[in-house]
């Protein structure tokens, strides 16, 4: 009995041996987990931020406040405010381009009539321009387009777009 009782002993020595064995590794299993994910956290936060930063290069030339990031962002749920301020100017933005390229559509308009009207006054000064500002005659309009075509193709050539400097 007494040995049997000194076995069991032994046995439950080595249980509680290899029990704290695995819950060691089981620790430790559990603070690399832990730590990857903080790290994956990080690494994702800093994601955001560099993308945040780098749309803010591209808003603030359209006249729009940069996107705020707050230094460090630890994790992914730190970045939500940035993810929301970022997604508050993107929602802003369609107005903020189609005045842009209005604006620029009227420069373009007011730069190719200059064009025209310019070159027909250089060659002949006393040319009337009352055709120019009553526009076409319905019943000739369409043979009068197809009659100007391949100048048209030859003076839109002259009106690059040439991007404001960066």
């Amino acid at each position: 009995m007494e040995k049997k009782k000194a076995e069991l002993e032994e046995r439950s020595r080595e249980v509680e041996a290899a029990k704290a064995a695995l819950d060691t590794r089981v620790h430790g299993a559990v603070q690399e987990a832990v730590r990857k994910h903080q790290e994956d956290q990080c690494v994702g936060a800093q994601r955001i931020a560099d993308w945040a930063a780098e749309a803010s290069l591209a808003l603030v030339p359209l006249g729009m406040s940069p996107i705020q990031v707050a230094e460090p962002l630890a994790s992914i749920a730190d970045a939500l405010p940035v993810l929301n301020s970022a997604s508050d100017r993107l929602r802003r933005l369609e107005p903020v381009l189609a005045g842009l390229l209005e604006a620029e559509g009227r420069e373009l308009i007011r730069m190719v009539a200059e064009h025209i009207l310019t070159c027909l006054r250089s060659h002949d000064p006393a040319i009337s321009l009352t055709p120019v500002v009553d526009g076409p005659v319905a019943e000739m309009e369409a043979a009068a387009r197809d009659s100007v075509r391949e100048v048209v193709d030859f003076v839109a050539a002259y009106f690059k777009r040439e991007p404001a400097d960066p």
